[in-house]
């Protein structure tokens, strides 16, 4: 509730209903301080040119809200439950968020630097991975936090699970 929410900052009821008329403001206020995190990030990852290429891939696969601190696992799950109209700002923008993916995937086939896989395939994997990744019985279950999760998914779309050699980790 709005009551609880207050006592947890340490205001008034009163002040944050002075900045946010309703919860659901305050929520749509919160995804998309999110979504614009992420996007900065993309693209930093993008256009850094000083980064090499897998660099900069892992940064776009593994990009985490950075601005509002540890996001609790629950948020999204709740999203997708009670604010529908919220949850699709987050679809949607992975969606975008896909576009650009494939658009550097391809350059890495290109140049040689990844091997030639359907961008549809990679795509499936890596958005499905991401959704079933906000199931916060999942990460409370296996002791996982969102970002360590995603960075997980980012390197096993990039390397795999074999090890090139025994001194791989």
């Amino acid at each position: 509730t709005m009551s609880n929410l207050a006592a947890r900052l340490g205001i008034s009821k009163r002040t944050l209903y002075e900045n946010f008329s309703s919860k659901e403001e305050l929520i749509a206020a919160i995804t998309d301080t999110i979504i614009a995190d992420l996007t900065n990030q993309d693209q930093e990852a993008c256009q850094n040119t000083s980064l090499d290429f897998n660099d900069r891939f892992k940064a776009m696969l593994a990009a985490y809200p950075k601005s509002m601190g540890p996001v609790n696992n629950r948020f999204a799950y709740d999203l997708q439950l009670y604010m529908p109209a919220e949850w699709k700002k987050i679809e949607d923008y992975l969606e975008v968020k896909w576009q650009n993916i494939e658009i550097l995937m391809r350059q890495g086939i290109e140049e040689g630097l990844l091997k030639s896989t359907n961008p549809a395939v990679v795509k499936k994997i890596f958005i499905g991975s991401i959704k079933e990744l906000f199931d916060h019985k999942f990460l409370l279950n296996n002791n996982i936090i969102s970002s360590d999760a995603i960075i997980n998914v980012a390197e096993v779309i990039m390397f795999g699970l074999v090890k090139k050699s025994s001194d791989d980790k």
